[in-house]
């Protein structure tokens, strides 16, 4: 598909490089309620999901908007020191985020990232991603005469995936969720990846459809989905 009345690749490089240097696409007034959570997550929060590497949770915010929090904590010290140098997974999400959005990709908004250190600063510790929420359900809970008229959506994502070479890195069904105006949005992008090339396109590419494909063995709309993502 043409990339017409968008950001051009080496756009979106320079894009990702400035999406580093953020923390926050809110106002002072929304930062200052949402860095109450930095540390811990609130009491009345919740718990969608409680990993050995991560905790994600929703509340709600005073103005009524619901806010995903996902704490990041890295268990082992070479985890933490490699994230302090590399750039955690909680940053590549933010940065995912940010860059889907630009190039018309829907996702979840990214509201602000919070990482703290320990070891003079040579560790990272925890870290905090505080997302919107995506209302709807999974793409794979949607009965039949849905999936249909989300077809042509999800088809023209996956091909603005194609445009940029982005890889999802985890392109399950319940990665996908779809809105009550059967608008899908991508979530869990902790190893969305940008911008391949050569091999490692190729080899990111075919993880991408294989993950998405295993979502919908035996199931009813089986060929029907396996069409839209056809790159």
């Amino acid at each position: 598909m043409p990339l017409e009345n968008a950001i051009t690749p080496d756009e979106l490089s320079e894009f990702l490089k400035e999406a580093a240097d953020l923390h926050t696409t809110v106002n002072p007034t929304l930062v200052d309620e949402i860095t109450q959570f930095t540390n811990q997550p609130p009491a009345d929060w919740i718990l969608l999901k409680n990993g050995s590497r991560s905790q994600i949770g929703a509340v709600q915010l005073e103005d009524g908007r619901e806010i995903v929090l996902k704490y990041y904590h890295p268990k082992k010290i070479f985890k933490k020191l490699n994230y302090r140098i590399r750039g955690s997974r909680c940053q590549r999400s933010w940065i995912a985020g940010l860059a889907l959005d630009k190039v018309g990709i829907p996702t979840p908004k990214p509201l602000l990232i919070a990482e703290q250190t320990s070891a003079l600063g040579l560790l990272n510790s925890q870290s905090l991603l505080v997302t919107e929420r995506a209302a709807g359900t999974s793409l794979r809970s949607l009965p039949p005469e849905r999936l249909e008229m989300v077809i042509p959506l999800l088809t023209n994502h996956f091909e603005l995936f194609s445009d940029y070479h982005i890889a999802h890195g985890d392109l399950k069904a319940s990665n996908i969720i779809v809105d009550d105006a059967n608008q899908p949005s991508f979530i869990d992008l902790d190893a969305t990846r940008f911008l391949l090339s050569g091999k490692a396109w190729d080899r990111a590419r075919a993880s991408d459809r294989l993950r998405f494909k295993r979502n919908w063995q035996n199931h009813p709309a089986a060929t029907m989905m396996e069409k839209c993502f056809s790159y």
